[in-house]
């Protein structure tokens, strides 16, 4: 099979990259990184600074075989392979290309590498990128789930707070404040925030978010329910993640609270199981979940290879 590899083009590859992005789903795989739900929010046009690491690998006809792309400077990394092209050169080529971006990043080189996740129960993905020189790090991203046939209580909370959704992308602002509070990062930017306000499958009334006394955003959540992915699965899933909460305002019940509200929310859309995804040391997150009656499925496993 011949191929020849090339930069990603604006508004000319969006489209057939999604459909790669078809082409690689299984049941099993439908929410790894990418789904098609976070290529639409990272392909819009609106965080086009950001595509200019992908890179596409077409066949003699122009189909698309292969995407990759590295973010810089934390050397993320991230593809999708077609099917038909895991036996040719291109999943070695991806590697150098990926390794080429991250030591030209200009990074210190204690400081430079590639990292990834992976499925725990994806072997082929698994070997690949072992035998590339990934090592396994330690913890894991825990996929949380519970049935909505059950019952759960309302939320509750203090005097004068008020759970309601996010009116329009005029609080896009305020939005990434609390998510860079939240989680102590300044990796959300308001062309992230839009993104995802923008993706196609995104309904206001289930971005979440508590308001304090004075007007202030303290905590949210943002439920999504992805048809697509869902028709791929066979299943009927709705998210509930992110979600955070200001750290002046933790240990309040306000996690709980938004995380009820998201719950409700995502029962009101006829979902009958609701998932999110956690970090295995963020002992906080998982006792809320656990409390609210998740349990594990399945996790991600996180690979890194220094370059």
């Amino acid at each position: 099979m011949t191929f020849t590899t090339r930069a990603y083009v604006e508004e000319v590859d969006r489209e057939a990259v999604l459909a790669l992005r078809r082409a690689c789903t299984t049941p099993e795989n439908v929410a790894d990184y990418p789904s098609l739900t976070d290529l639409h929010e990272f392909l819009n046009s609106v965080r086009e600074g950001q595509h200019i690491h992908i890179r596409l690998w077409e066949d003699g006809e122009g189909q698309l075989l292969a995407y990759a792309n590295v973010a810089l400077p934390s050397g993320f990394f991230s593809f999708l392979i077609h099917p038909l092209a895991w036996e040719t050169s291109i999943p070695t080529e991806i590697i150098a290309y990926a390794t080429a971006m991250c030591a030209a990043s200009g990074v210190g080189e204690e400081e430079r590498g590639l990292g990834t996740n992976c499925r725990d129960s994806d072997e082929q993905r698994l070997y690949y990128l072992l035998q590339a020189g990934f090592v396994l790090e330690e913890g894991e991203v825990s996929v949380m789930v519970r049935t909505l046939a059950e019952e759960f209580p309302e939320p509750k909370l203090p005097e004068g707070y008020r759970l309601r959704h996010v009116a329009g992308e005029a609080e896009a602002e305020a939005c990434v404040v609390l998510h860079r509070a939240a989680f102590g990062t300044q990796n959300m930017t308001v062309e992230q925030r839009l993104s995802i306000m923008r993706e196609p499958d995104y309904n206001p009334r289930g971005d979440l978010v508590i308001e304090a006394p004075g007007g202030a955003l303290i905590a949210y959540c943002i439920c999504q329910v992805p048809p697509e992915e869902n028709a791929q699965s066979g299943r009927n899933w709705g998210y509930t993640d992110p979600i955070g909460v200001h750290p002046d305002y933790q240990r309040r019940g306000l996690g709980r609270a938004v995380l009820l509200g998201g719950l409700h929310y995502l029962k009101s859309r006829d979902v009958d199981t609701a998932s999110f995804m956690t970090s295995s040391d963020n002992a906080a997150m998982l006792g809320l979940g656990t409390t609210a009656g998740f349990h594990r499925l399945y996790a991600y496993h996180w690979l890194s290879k220094k370059v």
